[in-house]
C-alpha cells in the first residue's frame, strides 16, 4: 500500500537541490563528490566545494571574491523529454539560466562534444563563461565555468569528464503498489423506513519497472443509495483517471521521481512485511512524520 504526495510545482536542479554528502579521497590532489542518487564527480582536493540553493559551487584555492571571481558550478536538470544536445529549447534554457546568474551575456560558439555532450561559450565584456553539458538518463547534467581562465580550463574539463555514475535503483520497489481508501456519509433516515447515503472510493497506484520507469494512476468512484417507497436506487459516478509517467531513483532510503512534465517528487520510503504476511510500501514526505 502507498500514500500519494503532491508533486512539486517546478523542476529543480538535481544535484544541487539534493546535495547531501561529500566523500573526500585520501589523495591530497583529488576529491570526489558522491550523491546518494548514484551520481558524482571528481574535483581538485585543494578547491572548496559548497552547496548554494540549486547548485554545487567549486572555487579555486586563490579565490578572492568579487564579480570577476572564477567558479565552477555543477548541477542537473530534468529536461522533460529533450534528447538532442542542439535542441533550441535547451539552448534557450541555458541562455535564461546564464542571464539570471550573471546578468546580460551573449551566446557565442556551440560545439558538439560527441555522443550526448555539448559546449556553449558565453561572453560579457572581457569575461568568458563556458557551459559543458550532457544527458544522463532523464537528466541534463552540466558544468559551468564562470570567468573561465586558461589555467583552470583543464580543471573544468576534468570535472565534466568525471561527472556521471549510475542512477540508483532498488529492486524491492519493482512491482505494482496500490492504496484504496473509502469515505462516506452516515445513513440519513427520512421516515417510513427510507434512508440515503453517499460514499466515495479512491484508488491510487504506482507501478515501478526494473528499468527505472514509473507509472502513477489515480481514480475515484462516487456511489450512494436512496431507498423508500419500496424502491432502491444506486447512484454511481466515476471520474476520469489521472495518469502520470516518469523515471525514479531510489537508494534504499530516499525515492525521487522525475515526472515527464518536468516536476519531481521526493519521499523517504520503506518496504516491509505486514503482520498478515503481505508486503507494504511506506512513503513519507521529507520533514513529515505522517506516512
Amino acid at each position: 500500500m502507498t500514500s500519494q504526495s503532491t508533486h512539486c510545482g517546478r523542476a529543480h536542479r538535481w544535484l544541487g537541490a539534493l546535495a547531501a554528502c561529500l566523500l573526500v579521497t585520501s589523495s591530497a590532489l583529488a576529491a570526489r563528490f558522491e550523491h546518494p542518487s548514484g551520481l558524482g564527480f571528481d574535483y581538485p582536493g585543494n578547491w572548496q566545494l559548497q552547496s548554494q540553493e540549486d547548485l554545487l559551487i567549486l572555487s579555486p584555492p586563490d579565490a578572492r571574491g568579487g564579480q570577476d571571481q572564477e567558479l565552477i558550478l555543477v548541477g542537473g536538470e530534468n529536461l522533460g523529454g529533450i534528447t538532442r544536445v542542439d535542441d533550441p529549447r535547451l539552448l534557450q534554457w541555458f541562455d535564461q539560466q546564464m542571464q539570471s546568474l550573471l546578468g546580460p551575456v551573449r551566446r557565442g560558439g556551440f560545439q558538439s562534444l560527441g555522443g550526448s555532450g555539448a559546449r556553449i561559450d558565453y561572453s560579457a565584456g572581457q569575461a568568458t563563461h563556458v557551459v559543458r553539458y550532457r544527458f544522463k538518463g532523464p537528466l541534463g547534467v552540466f558544468v559551468v565555468h564562470v570567468n573561465s581562465s586558461a589555467g583552470n580550463a583543464r580543471v573544468a574539463d576534468q570535472v565534466f569528464a568525471s561527472l556521471g555514475g549510475e542512477l540508483a535503483r532498488d529492486p524491492n520497489l519493482v512491482g505494482l503498489w496500490t492504496r484504496t481508501s473509502t469515505s462516506g456519509t452516515d445513513i440519513t433516515y427520512t421516515g417510513g423506513g427510507s434512508g440515503s447515503f453517499v460514499a466515495s472510493e479512491t484508488r491510487k497506484a504506482y507501478r515501478f519497472a526494473a528499468d527505472g520507469q514509473v507509472l502513477y494512476s489515480a481514480s475515484s468512484t462516487i456511489f450512494g443509495q436512496v431507498s423508500g417507497a419500496g424502491a432502491n436506487s444506486t447512484l454511481l459516478g466515476e471520474g476520469d483517471p489521472n495518469v502520470d509517467r516518469g523515471e525514479y531513483v531510489a537508494n534504499g532510503e530516499t525515492l525521487w521521481i522525475l515526472w515527464a512534465d518536468g516536476a519531481w517528487s521526493e519521499w523517504q520510503y520503506r518496504v516491509f512485511q505486514t503482520h498478515d504476511g503481505g508486503i507494504a510500501l511506506k512513503l513519507t514526505t521529507p520533514g513529515s512524520k505522517k506516512p
